[in-house]
């Protein structure tokens, strides 16, 4: 599969939208990047794929040529030891590879979530033995200006 930036000019046409837009969209706020970024880009790093296919609600593959036999295709920049690192993958049209990739990052996402709810319960936790604490405080504060 190859990136085709041709793909995103029509859409980018379509949308009427104006170049800044695109730019915050895809890149953020304090970008200066339009649509002519990706001219000539066979290859393209996934945080703005992902970008790309949530403004315009298009599905991920639309962005790409339909593959070649045999052909290798490198989306993103950076793949190390055959592993695939979170936004960077490196495919020979293996579908398969795609979803035990999908199913890996899948169970990462999960596992994060459950530390971050671990993590806010342990938060909630501690904000109400701080607010329990501040409490008795005061109220033995009121009692040691009583006994006076």
């Amino acid at each position: 599969m190859t990136f085709n930036y041709k793909k995103l000019q029509e859409l980018h046409k379509k949308s009427g939208e104006r170049s800044i837009d695109f730019s915050r969209a895809i890149f953020g706020k304090n970008s200066s990047l339009g649509p002519t970024y990706f001219n000539g880009k066979t290859e393209i790093n996934t945080r703005h794929l992902e970008a790309m296919v949530q403004h315009y609600n298009v599905p991920f593959d639309y962005f790409f040529d339909t593959p070649q036999p045999g052909t290798t295709t490198n989306i993103g920049n950076m793949v190390s030891h055959n592993e695939l690192g979170v936004g960077n993958l490196n495919i020979n049209n293996d579908v398969k590879l795609l979803q035990q990739t999908i199913c890996r990052l899948e169970k990462e996402i999960a596992e994060k979530n459950d530390m971050i709810n671990w993590l806010k319960n342990q938060f909630n936790v501690l904000s109400d033995l701080l607010k329990e604490s501040r409490s008795a405080a005061s109220v033995s504060e009121t009692e040691v200006g009583q006994n006076k």
